[in-house]
């Protein structure tokens, strides 16, 4: 399912800074559409809507130091209002999609608080029991990043280890899994490795917003387990996720 999308995990960066008259082709439009249709399948509450900002009039505000973001298109996620099943969703559903994005050769960022609520509110159909939980800014780079820097945690810092030597795709799920983008940097993900090599993912403080990256960082250990053959998905119980293993015929 996530065939070749391990590639780009390290490749992905947050891009703030747009070719301003870029626009998708009809074909990138197709496969984009599609892609979003197939991650939907298996995802209920829960709404992609993809926007072209043609009055530059969707972004607002300044992220941080890395100045303003003002992207040719907007991706946004919308759900169920404050449940952290659904934020646990989205974050997982749009790392996802950015690593398709990613493969076809486009930038992305996270944008949280930095758009313009009533403008993008107005340009998609939301239920009212509904908000947005993120959208993500999406085109073309003015100058695309080669072997980009990541500045993250060590695995150490978000796995702890029961045993003392885990499966080595573990280890490569997690290192993939702290590549992760997350608000402000913060890495709130956390993942615990039993003895019998189970993993449960859980974040550092009980919040929407870190059920949000807790499922980017799922994404990413989901996708790296799959390509070493163990294919899996997250599963909630009794208030933390597990990663269920399919089982092998």
């Amino acid at each position: 399912m996530f065939e070749h999308l391990s590639e780009v995990i390290d490749q992905r960066y947050s891009e703030r800074k747009y070719e301003h008259d870029f626009r998708l082709s009809d074909e990138q439009k197709v496969m984009i559409e599609a892609k979003m249709k197939e991650l939907l399948s298996s995802a209920y509450e829960i709404n992609i809507d993809l926007i072209e900002n043609t009055d530059d009039n969707l972004f607002k505000g300044f992220i941080l130091s890395y100045g303003k973001v003002n992207a040719p298109y907007m991706l946004v996620f919308s759900g169920k209002k404050q449940d952290i099943e659904t934020a646990f969703k989205v974050g997982q559903l749009a790392e996802l999609l950015v690593l398709e994005l990613t493969l076809l050769g486009l930038q992305t960022c996270f944008v949280s608080g930095t758009y313009k609520g009533s403008e993008v509110l107005s340009r998609i159909q939301m239920a009212d029991d509904y908000e947005i939980y993120v959208t993500v800014a999406l085109g073309k780079a003015k100058a695309v990043w080669v072997n980009p820097q990541h500045k993250r945690k060590d695995v150490e810092d978000i796995a702890k280890f029961m045993p003392r030597k885990s499966a080595a795709w573990i280890y490569t799920a997690l290192e993939a899994a702290r590549l992760a983008p997350s608000a402000l940097n913060r890495q709130p993900a956390r993942f615990m490795v039993d003895m019998d090599q189970h993993v449960t993912a859980y974040p550092a403080k009980e919040s929407v917003a870190q059920y949000l990256d807790l499922g980017i960082a799922a994404a990413n250990f989901q996708v790296a387990a799959e390509e070493h053959g163990h294919v899996g998905d997250w599963v909630r119980r009794e208030g933390q996720y597990y990663f269920l293993l399919e089982k092998s015929e």
